[in-house]
């Protein structure tokens, strides 16, 4: 028998990772479908197939490493040599299968621990209608027909999947919808709350709020590891005022009053712990990131703490009286430090022209080698997000999901494409390799799925219309469209934005510049034919009209401000009325940066500010 090229594709990726209510829905979405990818990928090389991709390499789970480690793959490809390639994908399918229920059925045995009853009929009818797995095969035509033979098989796979079951829907009527994304019918039986018979407080460390409504999936997804929890998004927002904290108290009294006053607040904490009130944040992504203060940022809000308060005092005596004693530590720290910014960065980064790089790869041998960069790059990833502050949801080769801090979006931004150049970009002789990165920053409090629609449309417009760039959009919980920038990366956009962030921290630049400039943009845009040369000098007399709060506003600097890298043109200046709205747009964005800078920093800010 001839040697074969197999290609095969698990899904759903949209039901297992963005549908979520939480981030830790996402998180263990992708560690499910992690999961299901190592099954695949280990039953074909145990049929004696040579994987592709992934590409076996030291620290993924086949040499011993966590299966955290595994990079995120809904795709696998081997070469079956003098095998049949039917039986392998079959044994393939049924590996994934058999996971897929492991996971499943641990999920399940859990919510009955906790004495969550679960529609039998329901749960199965759901259970083993999830998956969805593809598979295509051709014959190997040598190496030198490789490329031709890849591409091949991808077409093959992708009349495959379009000739996919197209099942009837099966409901049942009355029955409440998931409230992770309304698809399917809850798999719970409730009466008055969610399972009966279990306390609320378990309920509650489980990630399932009392007349919560999930499917089999969303079951999965809160149990399926256990109680191991994932960073919520507002212990990402709170972070720079955490550190800010930890910061100051080595610098100054009132900082080491600070810190001491946060400690008693996380002492009171673990006493909400108890009552199920305060759910801790877990290592699950995090990767101990969030130890400082391993609780909800939530407790450290004024508002949070008076809905709290009001929600659960009637059901829980001891709760008014905590969150009293939380108010009384912090009280003294808003007044000096200022409340905690509300806002968090989701980051979205996408390897460009994947596709086509992978169908020019001339061999097997190329195809392995660079599918072990993107599994290095996988692995780095997770070290980057670390490091400033973030939690990893997912990397999956030149994929990468995160949520990070404001203050460290667009470091972590730069330090991924750098990597991924590094790793990736030079895989493929003369074919360049570029990342692209979108970013949305947005309040804690706006639904998760808005956030990650957000973050998925700034990815598309960091890649259009030429790649390899990287866009930053913030969000307003006011709502309206969102202050949006965008540029390429060859003209350092990121440095930009430091350094705009630097001097409206350092009070070079006037806080209103940013809107001053924007309606200026809007004015002109309203003329038939400015004046050649007079948008430039009305920005100019813009950044000029007020006094510095300190330093100097020198020609150089604004010469600097006004050369946006708009489109990658890093010697562009103010022309258009577009490019001053853009150039607006994003110093209203390093606004936000350098305010949750100074925030890390320790710099006390008056209350309720923002930028």
């Amino acid at each position: 028998m001839s040697d074969h090229l197999v290609v095969i594709s698990l899904g759903p990726v949209q039901g297992f990772i963005a549908a979520g209510r939480r981030t830790r829905d996402l998180w263990f979405g992708s560690y499910v479908l992690s999961e299901l990818g190592k099954a695949a990928a280990l039953a074909l090389s145990e049929g004696g197939a040579e994987l592709i991709f992934p590409a076996p390499v030291a620290g993924t789970p086949e040499g011993g490493g966590a299966p955290e480690d595994l990079p995120v793959s809904n795709k696998i490809v081997a070469i079956v040599a003098g095998r049949d390639p039917r039986a392998l994908s079959d044994a393939a399918r049924s590996a994934v299968e058999n996971r897929w229920l492991e996971i499943a059925e641990g999920a399940r045995a859990r919510a009955e621990s906790l004495g969550v009853r679960i529609d039998v009929r329901r749960w199965e009818r759901q259970i083993r209608d999830v998956l969805e797995f593809y598979a295509a095969w051709t014959a190997v035509e040598g190496s030198a027909g490789y490329a031709a033979t890849y591409r091949r098989a991808q077409r093959l796979l992708s009349g495959r999947k379009a000739l996919r079951d197209f099942r009837p829907a099966v409901g049942d009527w009355g029955v409440p919808k998931s409230s992770i994304d309304g698809a399917l019918e809850s798999v719970l039986e409730f009466s008055g709350a969610a399972g009966g018979a279990a306390s609320e407080a378990a309920l509650r460390r489980a990630g399932i709020k009392p007349g919560e409504h999930l499917d089999a999936v969303g079951v999965v997804k809160r149990l399926g590891a256990g109680l191991r929890s994932f960073p919520p998004v507002c212990r990402v927002a709170v972070d720079p005022w955490i550190r800010g904290l930890k910061s100051s108290a080595s610098h100054s009294e009132e900082g080491a009053q600070a810190w001491a006053a946060l400690k008693e607040v996380k002492s009171v904490a673990h006493r909400l712990q108890d009552l199920g009130l305060a759910p801790p944040i877990g290592e699950a992504g995090g990767d101990g990131v969030y130890q400082l203060f391993p609780f909800e940022g939530e407790l450290l809000f004024p508002s949070r703490l008076n809905e709290l308060k009001r929600e659960e005092s009637a059901r829980v005596p001891e709760a008014g009286s905590l969150v009293d004693e939380i108010r009384h530590y912090l009280r003294p720290v808003w007044k000096s430090f200022g409340e905690p910014l509300p806002y968090l960065a989701i980051l979205r980064g996408d390897g460009d022209r994947m596709g086509e790089v992978l169908s020019r790869l001339g061999s097997a041998e190329a195809h392995r080698e660079f599918s072990a960069r993107l599994s290095r790059f996988a692995r780095e990833a997770r070290k980057i997000v670390r490091e400033q502050n973030g939690c990893l949801v997912y990397s999956g080769g030149d994929d990468v999901l995160a949520f990070l801090p404001v203050d460290t979006c667009v470091c972590a931004a730069a330090e991924l494409r750098r990597k991924f150049g590094e790793l990736v970009g030079n895989g493929v002789p003369g074919t360049e390799v570029t990342f692209s990165v979108g970013i949305v920053v947005g309040h804690y409090l706006q639904p998760l799925d808005e956030l990650m629609d957000l973050a998925a449309r700034a990815e598309r417009d960091a890649k259009e219309p030429d790649r390899d760039g990287l866009a930053v959009w913030f969000q307003s919980r006011s709502g309206g469209e969102p202050t949006r920038s965008r540029a390429r990366w060859p003209s350092k956009p990121e440095e930009w934005l430091h350094t705009a962030a630097d001097y409206l921290e350092t009070g070079v630049l006037p806080d209103r510049a940013a809107y001053d400039l924007r309606a200026l943009a809007r004015e002109y845009g309203l003329m038939r034919e400015p004046p050649p040369g007079a948008l430039r000098a009305d920005a100019e007399r813009v950044l000029r009209k007020k006094r510095p709060r300190r330093g100097r506003l020198t020609a150089q600097t604004i010469d600097y401000v006004l050369a946006w890298p708009d489109g990658g043109r890093s010697e562009a200046q103010v022309q258009t009325p577009e490019h001053l709205l853009r150039l607006a747009d994003a110093l209203i964005l390093a606004g936000h940066i350098g305010a949750a800078r100074r925030q890390a920093a320790g710099i006390d800010q008056p209350k309720g500010r923002e930028v």
